[in-house]
């Protein structure tokens, strides 16, 4: 079994594993995409296929996420901008 790259584009200063400075949202999109990637990975789908599929999801997922109103929400009053 292959293991990750290491975080090789990490800003300079951060130590650690990147999950430990990720957004909720990204967290969530990672954790995702992960359980997605599963089972592209049984549907033997090559994996240039499943980065492909697999990138068009997360940014799916993340515009969705992050363009989520937040009225009504205890203390908000504005709408969360896109990235």
């Amino acid at each position: 079994m292959r293991r990750p790259a290491p975080w090789s584009n990490a800003p300079p200063g951060l130590e650690g594993n990147m999950r430990e400075y990720a957004t909720v949202e990204q967290l969530l999109v990672l954790a995702s995409i992960e359980g997605m990637n599963a089972e592209f990975i049984h549907m033997n789908l090559p994996q240039g296929d499943r980065l492909k599929r697999l990138n068009q999801i997360a940014i799916r997922q993340m515009l969705t996420l992050t363009a989520v109103s937040t009225i009504g929400l205890p203390g908000a009053t504005e709408k969360t901008e896109r990235p």
